[in-house]
């Protein structure tokens, strides 16, 4: 979190959005340090399914009132964000529907072509997954495409899309120029690579 913020504000970004999994529900102890850093940075946070877990797991501790903190924090977190003409998720954009379960699945075909038939002006950038790339309809089909790093890609020409953004363990993410529409994919130096997230 800490070396995507700084890269992404030495970049001028702003709004900063984290898609989700901002804490490891295998790690408790840490989840503290990571809410810390949203905070400090002024990121906006959506909730994942680790966060959601977590917050579960965390919720009614008495004797640690800072784990209860943090899930009270956690709890709070919303689904989904709308950006300009984005809407911005942790998986899928079903939340209404959904509720929670919306945090976990994939945008699969079926999933992608409801997205498009919905929202046919929108782009749905979400997190879950960690491969980066992007899916947009053409003719009657569904196109889908990697991104790495330094790739861009002018979205006007791709609405509606789903672009997955990849994950921050993995040193991956997205910038958006909503000016000019442009997306470009980016590596974080000095970013640790867990493979289990």
């Amino acid at each position: 979190i800490a070396s995507a913020a700084a890269y992404l504000k030495a970049h001028a970004c702003a709004p900063l959005i984290h898609l989700g999994d901002i804490c490891d529900s295998l790690h408790a102890q840490t989840a503290g340090a990571c809410i810390d850093l949203i905070k400090t940075h002024g990121i906006i946070a959506l909730k994942g399914n680790n966060d959601h877990s977590l917050a579960g797991n965390l919720s009614g501790r008495k004797d640690r009132p800072e784990l209860q903190a943090a899930a009270d924090y956690l709890q709070s977190l919303p689904l989904v964000y709308h950006h300009q003409k984005a809407l911005v998720t942790h998986s899928r954009p079903f939340v209404e529907e959904l509720g929670p379960v919306a945090l976990i699945g994939s945008m699969g075909p079926a999933e992608t072509r409801r997205f498009f038939a919905a929202s046919p002006e929108a782009v749905l950038f979400r997190g879950h997954a960690h491969s980066p790339g992007i899916m947009w309809p053409k003719a009657h089909d569904i196109v889908s495409r990697p991104m790495a790093p330094g790739d861009t890609i002018l979205l006007s020409m791709k609405t509606p899309c789903v672009v997955t953004c990849g994950a921050l363990t993995h040193g991956f993410g997205m910038i958006w120029h909503p000016q000019d529409d442009h997306l470009t994919g980016h590596r974080f130096e000095g970013t640790a690579i867990e493979p289990d997230r």
